[in-house]
């Protein structure tokens, strides 16, 4: 790829949910280095295909990762909030060098591999294309159960989800009335699931677009926790629960701050402070802090699961 010259790229859809137009982008040999080898500037999204401006002249490596730029700093400390893929991790589907490098590695202060399953969570892989999404549910429903997990929640990608939806459709047999003299109705698809393994029931699986595709997670609800530095309440985006929808960004409640002057953490998470005027008047740098991070405080009662097809990456 030759520096400043545009060209377009494929990304799956999970990895398009987390970027817009403008986006900074950087290539690195590996999730955890510190130093990039190149990176794009995303100009335009039309489905999985990516248009981008390449910073500098690269030939990536079919193994090279793309990441979000300025996420890590020169030290490799992460700058993001962790999530569930860091508590849970994947890294080359738990075999090999990279796995053992990575799970060695203090986390917290923890070296998780002295007892896997217990400090990293429960995990399970198909073994085959063939394997169902449903078979891997209950294999690792069944592991979450033995180390005690309540297991109340599902967490998987949208297309996991459909699929998801196709085998329990294949597995069922439905009638209808042929009578003339009645109306008939249909539905096609499912509303909802619920999954089981002896007497563990799970009511809730919430399908996330942000998951990625081949990965889901089976969760104690009273072991994941959101943590913040200013304790602010879960922000409200106008979305109740799994309801379809987006946030209104012009119909947010402004608590009335409206008329306030500057000031730090408004409502705990918004700075207000004066602008650089320009040619069109005075102007106000609004600036959110997102001080949080997804702590996993019993790792052992919740799990991640893949599908044989599944790139692994942290």
């Amino acid at each position: 790829m030759t520096a400043n010259t545009a060209v377009d790229i494929t990304l799956p859809a999970d990895a398009i949910m987390k970027i817009d137009i403008g986006t900074d982008l950087v290539i690195k040999n590996a999730v955890n280095s510190t130093s990039t080898i190149g990176g794009y500037i995303v100009n335009k999204i039309d489905g999985t295909t990516v248009n981008v401006t390449p910073t500098t002249t690269v030939t990536p490596a079919a193994t090279d990762v793309i990441c979000l730029a300025n996420s890590m700093d020169s030290s490799g400390n992460t700058l993001l909030p962790m999530g569930l893929a860091g508590w849970l991790p994947t890294v080359g589907s738990r075999t090999g060098s990279d796995w053992t490098s990575y799970i060695g590695t203090s986390f917290y202060g923890v070296t998780r591999s002295i007892a896997t399953d217990r400090l990293a969570g429960q995990y399970v892989k198909g073994a085959a294309s063939t394997d169902k999404i449903s078979d891997l549910v209950q294999k690792l429903l069944l592991k979450c159960r033995r180390a005690g997990s309540a297991a109340d929640l599902i967490v998987m990608n949208d297309e996991d989800f459909l699929t998801l939806s196709q085998e329990i459709q294949t597995t069922n047999t439905y009638f209808t009335q042929t009578s003339t003299k009645t109306k008939r109705s249909a539905n096609v698809g499912f509303n909802d699931f619920s999954a089981s393994f002896s007497t563990n029931y799970i009511e809730s699986i919430v399908d996330d677009p942000y998951c990625p595709k081949g990965r889901f997670y089976i969760l104690d609800k009273s072991a994941v926790e959101l943590w913040s530095f200013t304790n602010v309440d879960k922000l409200n985006d106008g979305v109740a629960g799994n309801e379809p929808g987006k946030p209104d960004v012009m119909s947010a409640d402004n608590d009335g701050h409206e008329n306030d002057p500057y000031k730090l953490l408004v409502s705990d998470y918004l700075s207000v402070q004066p602008g650089t005027a320009g040619q069109d008047g005075p102007s106000t740098d609004i600036g959110l802090n997102a001080f949080f991070s997804y702590v996993v405080t019993n790792p052992s009662v919740c799990g991640i699961g893949e599908t044989y097809s599944t790139t692994a990456v942290a």
